[in-house]
């Protein structure tokens, strides 16, 4: 699963997108102005944001490694049975067929472990940060008598590239302005048969 997708699925989990327009502050009075914010491009635009997806592909490219070279042994097992399968022995046949099974069973473990790891690990990563950039949009808008902030990431049909405040809002959150900086933003180094997720 690639590092931006993995941050997507991350706020939405946590709700980050659809909690926008409540956080902001209230428009002067005969004024409705409205901003647009594209979550994922600012997450991943912010500094902490590059290097949480620069730890998570440090953590986890080892363990993606290893499953992509447990499936080419799978796959190559799979063909050999094939090719080989009219002239084997009952015996040779079926001991091929159980070391198959073994290792496919063995390796929809290890992916399942890997992504329920990987979940837990980039949700407690992202959570501090998610909350952190919340509160430079609520700053902003507060600060810019923004009545309402409408994420793009979710089913927003269409709007005007002058309202976009994405990039404000990264250089809000860089600036540390709109709150202290989150606290324990990076992953544990990774330890020897640490398990990635695959998709």
């Amino acid at each position: 699963m690639g590092t931006r997708k993995i941050l997507i699925s991350a706020l939405a989990v946590m709700g980050f997108a659809g909690a926008l327009a409540a956080q902001t502050g209230q428009p002067a009075a005969g004024t409705t102005k409205i901003a647009v914010l594209n979550v994922q491009g600012a997450l991943l635009g912010t500094k902490d944001g590059q290097q949480l997806a620069k730890d998570l592909d440090a953590k986890y490219a080892p363990k993606q490694k290893q499953l992509e070279s447990q499936r080419s042994e799978l796959a190559s097992l799979q063909a050999d049975l094939q090719r080989t399968s009219n002239t084997l022995s009952p015996e040779k046949r079926a001991q091929m067929e159980r070391d198959i099974d073994d290792k496919t069973r063995r390796l929809t473990r290890d992916q399942q472990d890997a992504r329920e790891e990987f979940t837990g690990d980039q949700q407690r990563m992202v959570g501090p940060l998610s909350q952190r950039l919340m509160q430079a949009v609520a700053k902003y808008a507060k600060d810019n008598g923004y009545a309402l902030v409408l994420s793009a990431d979710s089913d927003l049909i269409y709007a005007t590239s002058s309202i976009d405040i994405t990039q404000d809002i990264i250089k809000l959150y860089d600036s540390g302005a709109a709150s202290t900086p989150p606290a324990a933003a990076s992953p544990a180094k990774a330890q020897p048969g640490t398990t990635a997720p695959h998709k």
